[in-house]
């Protein structure tokens, strides 16, 4: 029985639809294209994905910097960044993020130790009439959504946060508190 089904509010016609699919596989199946960025396993103690956007955001490692700084929150956390640009972006822009996937690497190999995974993702240019930073955090979020879909995780909590976002020690706790 899944969890539409256990809450009582799975009228019976839906009830063959929902009881052979997990809790995101409609969304999925319906508005995500394309293949999985991340190929790496999902850690069942998956609890919270932080999605990044990250569009000519050359500091963008002072942000993973505060969130390192923080008390680790109870499961296991990943950060999702999202580096984009547009079909029309400027050759500067582009040679820009080239250098901040470069300093995430270079950011994560310092922090060997650090409670959470990154994953920094680099989807093809977006086409120029969607472009920006909502298809940027959508595309990350759609990612993060089929990470949870993978260990069948209904109550992952999802947390946006911007590229030169500097947060408080206890924010993963509050977090996780609140939700």
């Amino acid at each position: 029985m899944n969890k539409i089904e256990e809450s009582g509010f799975c009228p019976d016609f839906f009830y063959p639809y929902f009881s052979a699919m997990g809790f995101a596989d409609r969304y999925i199946l319906r508005q995500i294209q394309g293949e999985a960025y991340i190929q790496q396993p999902v850690d069942p103690g998956l609890e919270m994905i932080v999605v990044i956007p990250v569009y000519d955001e050359p500091e963008v490692t002072r942000t993973l910097d505060s969130l390192a700084a923080c008390t680790p929150p109870d499961g296991v956390l990943e950060v999702l960044l999202v580096i984009n640009e547009s079909e029309i972006s400027p050759e500067e822009v582009i040679v820009r993020n080239d250098s901040t996937e470069t300093e995430v690497l270079r950011w994560q190999a310092q922090n060997p130790d650090c409670f959470f995974c990154v994953h920094a993702i680099r989807p093809k240019p977006f086409r120029r009439k969607y472009a920006g930073v909502g298809l940027a955090r959508k595309t990350g979020m759609d990612e993060a959504v089929r990470r949870f879909a993978k260990i069948d995780k209904a109550d992952g909590i999802l947390i946006s946060l911007d590229a030169d976002t500097l947060v408080a020690p206890n924010y993963f706790r509050e977090v996780q508190t609140t939700f």
